[in-house]
Formats: structure tokens, C-alpha cells, sequence
């Protein structure tokens, strides 16, 4: 099989979604570090912030919870795009043997 050039929507989506999925790793990773940092939770600016974003939006979720969400996102947008691609790339492999089958028969008869 011929090797199939990467269109531009494909490139610019794949870069969307490892930006998230990036957001969401780099999240997490900022909620771990505010954990293991010395020192009292009053100063810990990691652990001031998460408490400020937890109050503002209502809801209990900390950064990690937020990294997850991200992450998962990314990785689903990936997958959509990659088997978008993949239904499309395998509907013209098809196309091409079916025409070759045809314009084999013809040339037989």
C-alpha cells in the first residue's frame, strides 16, 4: 500500500488535540508538585490556587480531576480524528481495487 500524505485539517487537529491533552498532563502534573512541596498549606500557592478555582466554579474538583478531564478529551479528539482518517484512506483503497478489477475484466474480454 502507497503511503498516504497528512492533510492539513488532519495535522492542524492532531496539534488541537495534544495541546489539550498537554494541558491537562501539565494540570496534573502542577496538582503533584503542590502536594509534595514543603511547607504549610497556607503558603503553598499551588494549593491556594486549586482551593480558589474549587470555590469559584462550585464544584469539587481539584486540578488533578481537571488534568483528567483534559487529558481524556485530547485523547478522544485524537481518536476521532485518527479513525475518521482511517474509514476514509480504507474507503479509497477499496475504490482503487474495485476499479482495477474492472479495468482487468475489460481488458480480458
Amino acid at each position: 500500500m502507497e503511503k498516504k500524505k497528512i492533510s492539513t485539517k488532519e495535522l492542524v487537529g492532531y496539534i488541537i488535540a495534544g495541546l489539550i491533552a498537554l494541558f491537562g498532563l501539565s494540570l496534573m502534573i502542577t496538582h503533584t508538585v503542590g502536594v509534595y512541596l514543603p511547607g504549610r498549606n497556607s503558603a503553598n500557592a499551588v494549593i491556594i490556587a486549586e482551593n480558589k478555582l474549587m470555590n469559584s466554579l462550585k464544584i469539587g474538583i481539584d486540578f488533578l480531576g481537571w488534568g483528567t478531564i483534559f487529558l481524556a478529551i485530547g485523547v478522544v479528539v485524537a481518536l476521532i480524528i485518527l479513525l475518521t482518517v482511517a474509514k476514509k484512506v480504507d474507503l479509497d483503497y477499496e475504490k482503487k481495487q474495485r476499479r482495477a478489477q474492472r479495468l482487468g475484466k475489460t481488458r480480458e474480454n
